[in-house]
């Protein structure tokens, strides 16, 4: 729901001159403009989605996924015959390659029901693979947010966490990457971790949240009663996987032809572009050596230089500048533009 209110839905809340809930507007960079749209509250326990019992593994989100698309498809054949992009941003970085090797391995099938049209997918600032994700001191002291005390302490924190992924202690890696992460907000003394370039949280950005609760908007949503968001905790339904990587996910993609696109705003920190260029350069995948020798080109939004892009087969890398965690927030026109590039093959 923050996807579809906040950034590239339909329509986007809007806030009065105190900062509070004014009503919705028409979005002139939806991504919708040219395409077909579903925003799905994923996992089950997120949103308005619900159940008795939530996901704990990254499989069983993968299947509630599976399951949810082809009952979509039996409501609505007509789109069958559209080609089919799984996009998501953040945690979504595991989301969207697993259901896309889960799709290509069921289409594989001669009994599936219904065999997806998927092509291709993108991943916005995405935790793709925390062992390389989990890694913020050289990035901040780069950018003037440490100093080289700091630094040392972080990187020592990274080290534990990687050595505890590898150790496959999981949840003991989760706990080192929260030490990690409140040890250099608080020496920053900015509690965003969304963009470096802004320190403070604004609560305007979670007023969807009361637009959704509005009886107008759940009679056009048709959810009833159910409370929102769910009132369960999938977070922690799934802690113990957390810092589970999907990198393998994503390779598997790649090696089976599917068109991808990573994307990153160059203030981000949680995801911040020099962890994802890690894991690509430690990623095994039939266009590697293609990837380690291709020049990066810039991006132009108009005349205007927006972001710079990395392409080999049928891998493109995307930083966009001046944005943060969440890209089309922060650059609106930019994101949209992107996209419609992507799914036509302009870019």
């Amino acid at each position: 729901m923050f996807g579809a209110l906040k950034l590239h839905g339909p329509i986007i809340t809007t806030v009065d001159e105190n900062n509070m809930l004014s009503g919705v507007t028409k979005n002139p960079y939806s991504w919708g403009r040219k395409h077909n749209m579903i925003y799905i509250d994923n996992p089950v326990g997120a949103g308005f989605s619900h159940s008795q019992k939530y996901p704990e593994t990254q499989e069983e989100v993968t299947d509630n996924l599976y399951e949810f698309l082809q009952q979509w498809y039996t409501l609505f054949p007509m789109y069958q015959s559209n080609d089919f992009y799984a996009f998501g941003e953040s945690y979504a970085g595991k989301f969207v390659p697993s259901i896309v090797k889960r799709i290509h391995e069921q289409n594989m099938l001669d009994d599936v029901a219904i065999s997806i049209p998927v092509v291709g997918m993108g991943m916005g600032d995405g935790w793709m693979s925390p062992y390389h994700n989990a890694r913020y001191g050289n990035f901040l002291y780069q950018v003037g947010l440490v100093d080289e005390n700091d630094l040392a302490y972080t990187l020592s924190l990274e080290k534990q966490t990687q050595d505890l992924i590898d150790a496959g202690q999981m949840y003991e890696a989760w706990e080192s990457w929260n030490n990690e992460f409140g040890y250099f907000l608080n020496k920053m003394d900015c509690g965003y971790y969304y963009n470096i370039a802004i320190c403070d949280y604004d609560p305007a950005e979670d007023n969807y949240e009361e637009f959704c609760n509005m009886e107008s908007t759940r009679e056009a949503l048709h959810v009833g009663n159910l409370p929102f968001p769910d009132p369960g905790n999938v977070y922690f339904s799934m802690i113990n996987v957390f810092m589970e990587t999907g990198m393998h996910d994503i390779e598997f993609c790649l090696d089976n032809g599917y068109h991808t696109l990573i994307y990153n705003g160059n203030f981000d920190i949680i995801c911040d572009h020099s962890g994802i260029l890690d894991m690509i350069a430690d990623m095994q995948w039939e266009g590697k050596a293609d990837y380690d020798k291709a020049s990066r080109s810039v991006y132009y939004y108009g005349s205007e230089v927006v972001g710079y892009l990395k392409q080999a087969r049928n891998l493109d890398i995307l930083l966009v500048k001046n944005a943060g965690h969440m890209v089309p927030l922060s650059q609106p026109p930019y994101a949209q533009q992107m996209l419609e590039d992507f799914t036509s093959g302009k870019m």
